[in-house]
């Protein structure tokens, strides 16, 4: 895709779906990470930081496979939406 500014713009939407998928589980990781620490440390909060370790497993389980997805369809140039000619219409 370098240099195809066309396909960049037809696919903006997608990368911004991949990384924000991507961010946000990135920061259920660092909370989940802390929640554990603090489960570890016999915290009293015990069902709060249970909530928050399987509330990013859930985020994980769902909504990464998402953006590895959407990552495969942007790594194969797809182009139909670039290639339609006007008559189509």
């Amino acid at each position: 895709m370098s240099g195809d500014r066309e396909m960049y713009i037809c696919n903006a939407s997608d990368y911004l779906e991949m990384f924000s998928a991507m961010v946000i589980g990135w920061q259920h990781l660092q909370m989940a990470t802390a929640a554990q620490k603090a489960l570890d440390a016999g915290s009293d909060d015990k069902d709060f930081y249970t909530g928050v370790v399987k509330t990013a497993g859930f985020y994980c389980r769902r909504s990464i496979p998402k953006a590895i997805a959407i990552a495969a369809i942007l790594k194969s140039n797809e182009r139909t939406a670039l290639d339609y000619e006007e008559a189509w219409f």
